[in-house]
């Protein structure tokens, strides 16, 4: 369902010299559909759901004018089938960027993100002011018959000041350097979904407090 994108050579070159990559055709439809049947996308009008905040642990806030998208963590304890699944792709991909990247890395945290018509996420870095542990951010877009007039886009700023502007399709997978990335969630026009991870370098005691 999800391809070794992880292996491919020309991948992990852009990731390294561009510090983000984007991957079409990651997924198939199967994955997508297993993932509408395994959580429920209602957002706020589900109790699996909560606001998405900004900062960590007892820092986090919940500031709507800064996001104001919905988030449900993923658990490695979830016996349904897609996301036993997916927690093996993830152990697979962190293999792989450990020996790419000659990085410790040795954690994932990931949660399925939904944006209701309007949701945005301003400009940010997904690495924490105060910590180096997030390394490489994974986005997974499960977003069928996604049209540029739905908006929504990930815009990506470049080192030069530039931007790119990159639509949330089914099946597209994106790659980014978290501490290096500046990226935003342009406001959607209807509901967004994806998959958002980061992999990451944890001390013994942050991955106790981590679970």
């Amino acid at each position: 369902m999800i391809k070794p994108f992880w292996e491919d050579d020309e991948v992990l070159d852009t990731l390294a010299q561009r510090r983000w990559v984007v991957i079409d055709d990651a997924f198939d439809e199967r994955f997508i559909e297993a993932m509408e049947q395994a959580v429920p996308w209602q957002g706020a009008a589900s109790d699996l759901f909560h606001r998405a905040a900004i900062g960590r642990q007892a820092e986090q806030q919940v500031i709507r004018e800064i996001r104001s998208d919905f988030i449900h963590w993923l658990d490695r304890g979830d016996t349904e089938a897609v996301i036993q699944y997916f927690w093996q792709q993830v152990d697979a991909m962190m293999e792989a960027f450990r020996r790419a990247f000659f990085l410790p890395i040795n954690y994932y945290e990931g949660h399925v993100a939904v944006y209701p018509p309007g949701a945005f996420y301003k400009k940010h870095l997904d690495q924490f002011e105060k910590t180096s542990y997030r390394q490489i951010t994974l986005i997974l877009y499960l977003n069928k018959d996604w049209q540029e007039q739905d908006g929504g886009a990930l815009r990506v700023y470049e080192a030069d000041g530039s931007h790119t502007e990159v639509l949330p399709l089914a099946g597209r997978a994106v790659l980014m350097q978290s501490a290096e990335v500046w990226h935003e969630v342009l406001p959607a026009r209807r509901t967004r979904k994806s998959l958002t991870g980061w992999f990451s370098c944890l001390p013994m005691e942050e991955r106790f407090l981590g679970g």
